[in-house]
């Protein structure tokens, strides 16, 4: 028996209001021919994020990548040169920025990333000028050294020579005036891994606005932590309203009442995470979750998940739920569908499609839910422990 499609509709809705809420994140790149802007964007937030030949035209040497599926964009300027048509350019650009201030958050420019390639050795006076007539708009500038040359945690010395003299020019960049130093790519001969792509998120999270940090959160694939923070912050939300719904203890025959707490739960935690997939994937994944838990029918969806996968609970007494196990099925079952998107976002979109289709994803559900549900009370703790958003 499939679940309800009204119920699958339902989800679907929630989820694509969840991404609406969450917006976009839009960074423009800037920098030389081989700079390694696409790499470094690529490295941060996903293989396919900023794919070249495929944007749509903004300005004189400029494009625009809107992912169909993850909630960034990017403006790519496809590396300029520097000299006349770097002035030409940038004069385009604070033109864009100053339009674009004017649209929805989703639409403006919330950070320029100015890349430059360690292996150059200089930084000259006009690149200088196209930083700070970029910092004169408004926007918030990082310069990013790349391809930064590392070894046994040692840094080369040219690439700390080169980061000194441009924070010596005391330029008006954010955080501070030095360069962020980063390799995106490993190359077993001079850097056997990633470098520096932490500190370059962190800064970014820290200068854009706050009301797209949750966009650069569920876009980003390196740093787990702040996916994480979000989705136990949808949790604790969630169990808190399951409990009040069971404030007075609810019949069995009325655990549909919980369902729409529950749902909404997942589809905001898939959105936190950013799941690289289209969204009728995870449509289906849910259903087959819900058949799984027993719920073929939304009426016996909270009993048998009870009955089915906490065998002994003893809290379900009169055909009645008490809030008590209300909010701890609601917790076990955000971190099972946290673990569940922890693996997704580890995937490319291929894999994370097939992963969903397959049975595999309602096994990788009911085992971390068994886990959730026997590590409850320390999982509880942990939520209380979380700052309010």
């Amino acid at each position: 028996m499939a679940l309800d499609p009204k119920w699958a509709e339902e989800f679907q809705r929630r989820f694509d209001e969840e991404r609406h809420k969450i917006g976009r994140f839009n960074v423009l790149l800037c920098g030389k021919t081989g700079a390694g802007k696409s790499t470094l964007i690529n490295a941060i937030f996903g293989a396919d994020v900023a794919p070249t030949g495929n944007g749509v035209p903004v300005t004189l040497a400029t494009e625009y990548f809107a992912h169909p599926r993850l909630p960034i964009g990017v403006f790519d300027t496809q590396g300029f040169e520097t000299g006349e048509s770097g002035d030409r350019i940038l004069a385009r650009l604070e033109a864009e920025i100053a339009t674009r201030r004017s649209q929805p958050i989703s639409e403006q420019v919330h950070v320029v990333w100015y890349v430059v390639r360690s292996g150059d050795r200089r930084f000259e006076d006009s690149q200088a000028r196209f930083v700070a007539g970029l910092a004169s708009t408004g926007v918030p500038v990082i310069v990013v050294l790349s391809q930064v040359a590392v070894r046994d945690g040692h840094i080369h010395p040219d690439a700390l020579e080169l980061a000194a003299a441009i924070a010596s020019r005391g330029l008006p960049t954010r955080p501070a005036s030095a360069p962020i130093l980063t390799n995106a790519r490993v190359d077993p001969w001079v850097t056997p891994e990633l470098f520096g792509l932490h500190d370059l998120l962190d800064a970014t999270a820290e200068v854009i606005p706050a009301s797209v940090r949750a966009a650069l959160e569920a876009a980003q694939r390196i740093d787990l932590q702040r996916k994480r923070r979000r989705a136990r912050l949808t949790i604790r939300t969630a169990t808190t309203a399951a409990a009040g719904t069971c404030a007075v203890p609810l019949p069995i025959a009325d655990a549909a009442a919980l369902f729409p707490v529950q749902m909404g739960m997942l589809a905001a935690i898939s959105a936190a995470y950013g799941v690289p997939t289209p969204s009728s994937r995870l449509v289906q994944a849910f259903g087959g979750i819900m058949m799984a838990t027993g719920a073929s029918t939304v009426g016996r969806y909270l009993a048998g998940t009870i009955v089915g996968l906490v065998p002994g609970a003893g809290t379900v007494t009169g055909y009645v739920i008490k809030a008590s196990v209300a909010s701890s099925v609601t917790l076990a079952m955000g971190y099972a569908w946290m673990a569940v998107n922890e693996r997704l976002v580890g995937m490319n979109a291929d894999e994370a499609e097939a992963f969903l289709a397959s049975d595999g994803v309602k096994d990788a559900f009911l085992e971390a839910f068994r886990g959730a549900w026997s590590e409850r009370k320390r999982l509880r703790k942990e939520l209380d422990q979380d700052p309010p958003a």
